[in-house]
């Protein structure tokens, strides 16, 4: 079972065709929107000490480059909490595709 496929049983993510990574994308854009306060890449690393390309990473998963074992590098859950506190947030809520909100 994929990661992905797993989520989508938990009910955390809508589509088990949507990769986690742009269900974390598209709240944290919508978050950084509704936020003055956590409106910047900067900002957000700030309040979750982590740095400003986490966060870039985070936003763009497309854009990330396979390392040496093929795979495309995801944010670490230890990374996904931080960013989720910032916003006074749970994990979860962060990687709940909204749609099912």
């Amino acid at each position: 079972m994929s990661r992905n496929d797993f989520l989508g049983n938990l009910g955390i993510l809508g589509s088990m065709s949507t990769p986690v990574t742009e269900v974390l994308a598209a709240n944290l854009r919508r978050l950084m929107q509704e936020r003055p306060d956590l409106n910047t890449q900067v900002k957000v690393g700030a309040a979750a000490g982590v740095n400003q390309k986490t966060i870039s990473n985070c936003l763009n998963p497309g854009q990330r480059q396979a390392g040496k074992t093929g795979r495309t590098p995801s944010p670490t859950l230890a990374q996904v909490e931080k960013i989720a506190g910032a916003f006074g947030l749970e994990v979860w809520e962060l990687l709940k595709a909204e749609a099912d909100e």
